[in-house]
């Protein structure tokens, strides 16, 4: 039996999606993967041994007025672009860690997913994708002439 994968729905998502087809992920990604109540867990989801990748992509606005406070600004972007998203792949990490044999190909959860998510030793990979930080980036810096950002989170400071 052939696995039929969500391709994404929205632009961005299937920008993700492409990326994965065309890199050794093709083998373990799943765009647009569904929890049992039908909602959406994650825009993709990659597994790899005890490995869980949890991509979720987020296209925020560009800064619409150069005049105003650009701190006031990135404050806001970020917010949107990033902020948010953690809670919800919180909420995703919760669920896998809950209930990791109840994730669906489809949103009428007919298609089980096709790989057994590890049980023990489980390391979650949080990955947000946020599309519009070229824009947030050069105008919160003019140095930053690649226009590109990464941010990362820790429970624990290192």
């Amino acid at each position: 039996m052939s696995i039929v994968k969500s391709q994404g729905f929205s632009s961005s998502e299937k920008l993700v999606s492409d990326l994965c087809d065309k890199t050794f992920l093709k083998l373990w990604s799943y765009p647009n993967v569904y929890k049992s109540d039908g909602k959406e867990l994650c825009d993709l989801l990659a597994v790899f041994e005890n490995h869980i990748f949890l991509f979720f992509v987020r296209e925020s606005k560009k800064f619409e007025n150069p005049e105003k406070d650009v701190t006031v600004q990135w404050e806001r972007w970020k917010k949107e672009a990033i902020q948010k998203q953690l809670i919800t792949l919180t909420g995703a990490e919760k669920y896998i860690n809950s209930s990791s044999d109840e994730i669906y190909l489809d949103q009428k959860n007919t298609i089980p997913l096709p790989i057994q998510i590890a049980k023990n030793n489980v390391v979650i990979h949080r990955i947000i994708i946020a599309l519009g930080a070229k824009e947030a980036c050069i105008a919160i810096s003019p140095d930053n002439v690649n226009g590109s950002l990464a941010i990362m989170y820790y429970d624990d400071i290192i």
